[in-house]
């Protein structure tokens, strides 16, 4: 792994780790085991439980004494504050972005969700996430907020394990497709406050189907 600095490798590692979590490579519940990560990296075991506490400190797994190292179930009420909290942080970063969205930027918007209408086929789902995750960070880039942007991904890193699961549910793919129409009307109209609006009922309207997800299909 080259000539990688103690505190670098650590953040390295808790990055591979936290994609490994968000992709649903490893799921919940399952054993964080140390000493295969040593061996997986070939490094000590220092930076391993450094990007652990990491882990642990994002919410991304969680430690029992004399347990070990478990990747995070998410409650139905973890899930929903979580996205009470997207909710705030998108909507804001919709507003903001209204507000200096030039025309080249709401045809970015445009063709980003051209392309999740043609991916409402159920072998498309996971596309679909993908494609919908790449439409969302076009705001928290357009804000011009550095650190809102971070904080907005960080936040749906955290439940995007559960988004393919709960997606695959028929009958809502449209709903979600006409929302983010309603969201690019307002910004072209150049009404931050409605853009805010609308991007806040699209998430709470997420919230809900996957809270209903959680209580009908997970342990």
């Amino acid at each position: 792994m080259g000539k990688t600095t103690g505190g670098n490798l650590s953040s390295l590692i808790y990055r591979e780790l936290r994609e490994l979590i968000t992709y649903g490579k490893l799921n919940p519940g399952e054993k964080i085991v140390e000493s295969n990560l040593i061996k997986q990296f070939n490094i000590s075991r220092t930076p391993v439980r450094e990007a652990i506490k990491m882990l642990q400190a994002r919410g991304f797994v969680e430690t029992t004494h004399n347990k070990g190292t478990y990747v995070k179930r998410i409650s139905v009420e973890e899930l929903e504050n979580i996205y009470d909290a997207l909710s705030a942080l998108e909507g804001f970063a919709v507003h903001i972005a209204t507000q200096n969205m030039t025309r080249k930027q709401i045809e970015m918007l445009k063709k980003s969700n051209n392309k999740l209408k043609r991916l409402n086929s159920p072998a498309e789902r996971k596309k679909y996430v993908e494609k919908n995750l790449e439409f969302h960070s076009l705001f928290s880039q357009f804000c011009g907020n550095d650190f809102l942007r971070d904080l907005i991904e960080e936040t749906r890193n955290r439940v995007y394990r559960y988004r393919i699961g709960g997606i695959a549910m028929e009958g809502h793919i449209h709903e979600f497709i006409s929302d983010h129409e309603g969201i690019i009307e307002s910004i072209k109209r150049g009404d931050a406050q409605k853009s805010e609006e609308k991007m806040r009922q699209h998430i709470r309207r997420t919230k809900d189907i996957l809270a209903n997800f959680l209580r009908e299909f997970l342990p």
